[in-house]
């Protein structure tokens, strides 16, 4: 298989292109408007939340550190942040960013 394990799936975590490779598990929370996203990082590292209408970001969140495997982010918006469309971005400390759609009502 390859020098560094003897799974197929070890040799694609050795060449992942970043530490954070996926973003799943997106939910928002109505009662409180706060924002949960899943992140599964596959070396420790430090990320960043934003919410992005327009190439503009409106709302970030603390740098937080992510540990080897699954880790949740929460962010609070702000009843200012009006309905519509908007992009969940995840910015690592290794250059890597994440994104997805996200529909605000």
């Amino acid at each position: 298989m390859s020098e560094r394990g003897d799974t197929p799936r070890a040799a694609d975590e050795a060449f992942a292109a970043g530490p954070a490779r996926s973003l799943y598990g997106r939910r928002l929370m109505p009662a409180g408007r706060v924002l949960v996203v899943s992140v599964r990082a596959t070396a420790r590292t430090s990320a960043r939340l934003e919410l992005r209408r327009h190439s503009r970001t409106l709302v970030q969140s603390k740098r937080v550190t992510l540990k080897v495997g699954k880790n949740t982010l929460r962010m609070t918006i702000r009843r200012s942040v009006r309905p519509g469309r908007y992009q969940v971005v995840v910015r690592t400390s290794g250059g890597r960013t994440l994104s997805s759609s996200l529909r605000l009502r």
